[in-house]
């Protein structure tokens, strides 16, 4: 019970500091700008292209790997890997 409770606390704890960082981050926050690579696109355009083409591409280790083994047992964590990351792009 008593890691429960330290647990519990510990997560209240974490919540409420990442609140407090949040709330001072507004003026930090990145201006969408004109990308350097196609001008006529914003910044966000662009990464929302790249990230939308990893996610996906993802499952092109994944089908690789059944191909070669002949069989759709398991998952293959650099799948996993992939999609996780674009996801947060």
């Amino acid at each position: 019970m008593v890691n429960m409770d330290f647990f519990d606390r510990l997560t209240r704890g974490v919540v409420l500091l990442s609140m407090i960082m949040l709330c001072g981050c507004e003026d930090l926050a990145v201006r969408d700008t004109s990308s350097l690579l196609v001008p006529r696109f914003q910044r966000s355009e662009v990464l929302g292209f790249v990230a939308g083409l990893g996610t996906t591409f993802a499952g092109v280790p994944d089908l690789v790997a059944m191909l070669r083994r002949q069989s759709s047992k398991g998952m293959n964590p650099t799948m996993a890997g992939i999609m996780g990351v674009f996801q947060i792009v």
